[in-house]
């Protein structure tokens, strides 16, 4: 693909024309993805989980797996968020958070009622994946990691604590 040929004004007409299908796309495949875990196809197909089945089969990698496990959840939960995923106001990663937010409180034996959820999900809309993070630590701070960890060597891992 030879983008150098086209003018400037093309070439961003035609990224944004690509970025809104990448949105349309991720759509559909967390539906598929929903489809999938409610057949349990993943597990006929020898996978033990449909994360194993996204990372193994699928090739994502284990981040961008669980992202859009998460997302796919909370939109098999609240689906009207589609419109907001196709429209650039949410991201997987925004809806992944959330989802984690929920799915620890469940942990904790509290729950969220669907209004509040879609209040947090309102809070999201347009935020960065920091702005995302501070909003979600500012409900439940056990949620922002205590840890992280980033292989810098074979031998060497860098650990960061918060």
């Amino acid at each position: 693909m030879n983008l150098k040929s086209i003018s400037t004004q093309e070439l961003l007409l035609k990224t944004e024309k690509l970025v809104n299908e990448e949105r349309r796309i991720s759509t559909t495949i967390l539906w598929h993805l929903h489809e999938i875990e409610r057949r349990r196809l993943f597990a006929e197909l020898g996978f033990g989980s449909l994360f194993e089945y996204c990372t193994k089969h699928l090739r994502y990698s284990d981040g961008s797996a669980q992202r859009r496990i998460s997302a796919m959840r909370l939109l098999r939960e609240i689906p009207e968020i589609e419109t907001k995923i196709n429209s650039g106001v949410l991201n997987v990663s925004a809806l992944s958070q959330a989802q984690s937010l929920f799915r620890q409180a469940r942990i904790e034996n509290k729950t969220f009622a669907l209004d509040d959820k879609k209040n947090l999900i309102a809070r999201l809309e347009n935020k960065s994946h920091r702005e995302c993070e501070k909003i979600i630590a500012g409900i439940n701070p056990q949620t922002s990691k205590p840890s992280q960890e980033k292989v810098v060597s074979p031998t060497t891992t860098e650990i960061r604590f918060e």
